[in-house]
């Protein structure tokens, strides 16, 4: 199930969709370089496209981590999110940890979601997920985990700060969490999602702004 990135999001421009657009109809694009300890491991790419009340997300993310052209562990992460409105109807997620397979479907049910994690029948909170496009996520006390499920309880301070994109420095805001999930958000009032930090196993990840979308909340 990986992903080409290139048709991940030249389709998108091909069907007319270019990024950019104003938050309406239309596809919005961000596209990141991800650095481990300063050296480069590969893309985390998200197209947002909403059609009148309709709201579909899609995340890809793929990292090679190595020695040289030697690769130790690959990981791919997939995510599809459709909305109708502000509220979030189905959650579809694949992951492939250097050959340890998961996938989780959640549908909305009432008040809460249905689905499945691998084989295994569960039913989570009605909570968003952990997808960094949508500006509802930072603050958020409580986020589904697309990897395992797992349902992240976490705290957030910001403050402000400035992001370099296209030759320009731009005001941002700074968002920290604390909890189950510890990461660092960047967001800026014109494209929402632009930047983000975290350790993982004694490494640092740095993400790098390709392309930014456009300031949407759900």
């Amino acid at each position: 199930m990986m992903v080409d990135r290139r048709m991940f999001l030249s389709g998108m421009v091909a069907a007319g969709l270019a990024p950019g657009m104003a938050n309406a109809s239309g596809t919005h694009v961000w596209s990141f370089d991800v650095a481990r300890n300063g050296s480069n491991i590969g893309r985390h790419d998200v197209a947002v496209n909403i059609n009148g009340s309709k709201l579909v997300a899609r995340t890809s993310i793929i990292f090679e981590i190595g020695f040289g052209p030697i690769v130790l562990y690959r990981y791919n992460h997939e995510i599809e999110e459709n909305w109708l409105g502000n509220e979030i109807q189905t959650i579809s997620a694949y992951t492939n940890r250097d050959g340890r397979e998961t996938s989780l479907r959640l549908a909305r049910d009432n008040n809460q979601f249905v689905g499945k994690l691998n084989d295994k029948q569960v039913q989570l909170p009605l909570h968003r997920p952990t997808a960094y496009w949508n500006m509802s996520l930072p603050g958020s006390q409580n986020l589904i985990e697309t990897q395992d499920g797992q349902v992240f309880r976490l705290q957030w301070t910001s403050q402000d700060d400035m992001i370099s994109y296209k030759g320009k420095r731009i005001p941002a805001k700074r968002w920290q969490s604390d909890g189950d999930l510890e990461i660092t958000l960047l967001t800026t009032e014109k494209f929402g999602w632009s930047g983000m930090r975290f350790d993982f196993k004694d490494a640092s990840f740095t993400y790098t702004a390709r392309e930014l979308g456009s300031f949407i909340k759900r």
